[in-house]
């Protein structure tokens, strides 16, 4: 039980990190208005909606590799992360678009205020052209979870809150009441920044081989 502990100690500070960013943005939203807190928590539904079919991908990810890893076999660990990364990609690309297509539809459903309705549109739209980037980070994450590389996201995690953090700091302070346009640009920096760098970071890391750790040689 012990070791179970040790071993869950970096997806705790992983874990802690994403939860961390999520509260500076709602924050953010906050600070910027009532219009643009309810255009946020449109948007952050249709996030969460599109990442947790995202999820079901990384998760399969996630046991792929693992089972592959077991029976040490690195060259079907290739071919996996290969794969899912391209119908990770592909799963992205076909929401964002979507998603654009509709971004001024969806929010009629939870709002009849045409401001709310224009506001989470074009947060929307932002969201739509991060989904490809983010599902970068989705199915590697499940990848390198199946991998037990869980230091490395830790540590990536929390690289990509330190980048991300003064995006909302700055757009929750005073005189920085930019409307619309600060709602666009918060989730342009959760979306395309803090998304961005986990993506670039998760990439980089499995381009290598360090993260192979085959069953023998554990």
């Amino acid at each position: 039980m012990l070791k179970s502990l040790k071993d869950s100690i970096p997806l705790i500070i992983r874990t802690l990190s994403l939860r961390i960013s999520i509260l500076l943005t709602i924050t953010a939203a906050t600070a910027l208005g009532t219009t643009a807190l309810a255009a946020h928590q449109i948007i952050n539904s249709i996030w969460n909606f599109a990442a947790f079919g995202l999820d079901a991908l990384a998760i399969a990810a996630q046991a792929l590799v693992g089972q592959a890893l077991g029976a040490s076999e690195s060259q079907r660990v290739r071919d996996v992360l290969n794969r899912c990364l391209w119908w990770g990609v592909g799963a992205g690309a076909v929401l964002g678009i979507g998603l654009a297509a509709t971004s001024f539809l969806i929010p009629r459903v939870f709002t009849g205020s045409d401001l709310v309705v224009s506001w989470a549109g074009w947060g929307l739209i932002v969201c739509a052209i991060g989904l490809p980037i983010a599902a970068i980070a989705y199915m590697l994450d499940g990848v390198l979870i199946g991998a037990g590389d869980t230091r490395y996201l830790a540590w990536m995690m929390i690289l990509a809150l330190a980048l991300y953090t003064p995006v909302p700091l700055l757009l929750a302070g005073p005189g920085a009441d930019l409307g619309r346009i600060g709602l666009m640009l918060l989730w342009g920096g959760y979306a395309g920044l803090f998304m961005g760098m986990r993506s670039l970071t998760l990439f980089l890391r499995t381009r290598g081989d360090r993260w192979i750790v085959l069953g023998e040689s554990r």
